[in-house]
């Protein structure tokens, strides 16, 4: 989930805004966007690995394979 709705729902339209408004670089809007882009892509990051290492472990509980 976090690697399809991330991009598509956090990522996607502050980088449009940024490339559609070309606001005045280092200014507040630029930040701001900018900001929340890299916000974003580490809480998607870090939802993706999570889900990645629960799926392991319950895959582990569940004995599915062996380690």
């Amino acid at each position: 989930g976090a690697i399809a709705v991330t991009p598509t729902t956090f990522l996607l339209p502050p980088l449009l805004w940024l490339v559609l408004r070309r606001p005045r670089r280092w200014g507040l809007e630029w930040g701001v966007n900018v900001l929340l882009v890299a916000a974003t892509g580490a809480v998607g990051v870090i939802g993706a690995v999570s889900a990645a290492w629960l799926i392991v472990a319950h895959a582990r509980e569940y004995r599915v394979f062996s380690a």
